[in-house]
């Protein structure tokens, strides 16, 4: 199963456009993650959205404010279970009912946390659990740091993470972490 992930697109959606037909066409991904900042950008896209989508919003999105829309979900896909977070730790902006991430990684409740928030695109394996930031896609970051975004693809023994840079596709980042 490949998952397509993406943040950080801050109303970008011609970025965005672009980045899910290379999803849909090239990487041909079962399923899109939005990792908030703009998390509704995808909403824009209907008839290009031929897969499902998981998406949370960004801690400074009104959605965050709205106890009926999930700040953190873990989702399942195959067997492996995925945090999603618009950040790397729990903030004084969740509400009572968020999950609080450091529980959930000292419980070994999720295999990966996907995460957003700081625009810099990163995979790394800490202890048993990967923590990936697919990077930004907004055009006009001044962080330092390229568009990118990223693939996963969970098969049955391995899973796969690849970040690539939207101006050419190039291979940033790649990590393989036994399932």
């Amino acid at each position: 199963m490949k998952l397509g992930v993406i943040s950080d697109t801050h109303g970008s959606t011609d970025t965005l456009s672009r980045v899910v037909e290379r999803f849909v066409n090239h990487h041909k991904v079962d399923v899109i993650i939005h990792l908030g900042d703009e998390h509704t950008d995808i909403n824009e896209l209907p008839d290009k959205l031929p897969v499902p989508v998981h998406t949370v919003p960004g801690i400074y999105h009104k959605d965050y404010l709205n106890p009926k829309v999930s700040n953190r979900k873990i989702v399942e896909f195959n067997g492996y279970k995925v945090l999603l977070s618009h950040t790397p730790n729990s903030t004084t902006h969740d509400l009572p009912g968020d999950l609080r991430i450091d529980d959930v990684t000292r419980n070994r409740e999720v295999n990966a946390v996907f995460y957003g928030h700081k625009h810099i695109p990163a995979v790394e394996l800490r202890g048993s659990i990967v923590w990936l930031n697919p990077g930004h896609l907004k055009p006009s970051d001044n962080r330092g740091y390229p568009m990118s975004y990223a693939v996963t693809d969970i098969l049955e023994t391995t899973v796969n993470y690849t970040i690539y840079c939207f101006d050419n596709d190039e291979v940033l980042q790649e990590l393989e972490v036994q399932k």
